[in-house]
């Protein structure tokens, strides 16, 4: 919950401050690695078994798309990376939150075993 809630903020409101005195070659570099890491994390998000792993690479590729949005140094590029940012922080807040009642509810954490969990009498 600190990585979701805390340390990729951070990151990000550093990232505000700082990108007005990066050049345009390292400028391109953050936005290939951000690029790159969001592809990354979203394919191993989609090999996990775990709901938290889930919900926690999800976070870090939502954050990627963030990144890249600040990296585009633009009025749109600010303005979406913000929104983005700030709609992060309520969604991983309650997913988080969500994962930690399902896994109460049923007892585990992995994906497997509740597969039919909503599949509840109509």
């Amino acid at each position: 919950m600190l990585l979701a809630s805390l340390l990729l903020k951070l990151g990000y409101l550093g990232l505000l401050v700082v990108s007005f005195l990066i050049s345009v070659e390292i400028l391109l570099i953050l936005f290939l690695l951000g690029g790159s890491g969001m592809c990354f994390a979203g394919l191993v998000a989609s090999f996990c078994r775990e709901r938290k792993t889930l919900a926690a690479y999800s976070s870090i590729t939502h954050i990627n798309l963030v990144l890249l949005c600040l990296m585009r140094c633009s009025l749109v590029g600010y303005t979406s990376s913000y929104i983005l940012a700030l709609g992060h922080r309520f969604i991983s807040a309650l997913m988080f939150s969500m994962v930690g009642e399902f896994s109460h509810v049923s007892g585990t954490r992995t994906l497997p075993y509740n597969r039919g969990f909503f599949n509840g009498p109509l």
